[in-house]
C-alpha cells in the first residue's frame, strides 16, 4: 500500500499484492480483482455537485452532507468529499 499526497489537497492511495495467489479476500475485494476500484475527489459544494451529476444520470449509493458515492459507467466507485 502506498499513499501519495499533495499539500493536503489531494491524495492517491495504491494497493497491490506481492503474491496475488496469497491475497487476503474481504467483503469488498476478491484476490482476482485488479485495476481501479474507487477514486475520491474533494468538492466545494456537495449539494450542487451531486445535483449536476444526478441531472446527467448518476445514481448515488451513499449521500450525506460531507460524503457521497456513485458508480461511474465502468462500475468504478466515485466518492465525493468536502475538504
Amino acid at each position: 500500500m502506498a499513499f501519495l499526497e499533495v499539500n493536503g489537497l489531494a491524495m492517491l492511495e495504491f494497493f497491490g499484492f506481492i503474491d496475488p495467489t496469497k491475497a487476503v479476500e474481504g467483503p469488498t475485494l476478491r484476490a482476482e480483482e485488479t485495476g481501479i476500484r474507487h477514486i475520491s475527489f474533494f468538492v466545494d459544494d456537495m449539494e450542487k455537485t451531486c445535483q449536476r451529476l444526478k441531472d446527467v444520470g448518476a445514481e448515488f449509493t451513499a449521500f450525506t452532507p460531507k460524503r457521497s458515492v456513485f458508480k461511474d459507467p465502468n462500475g468504478i466507485f466515485v466518492e465525493l468529499r468536502l475538504p
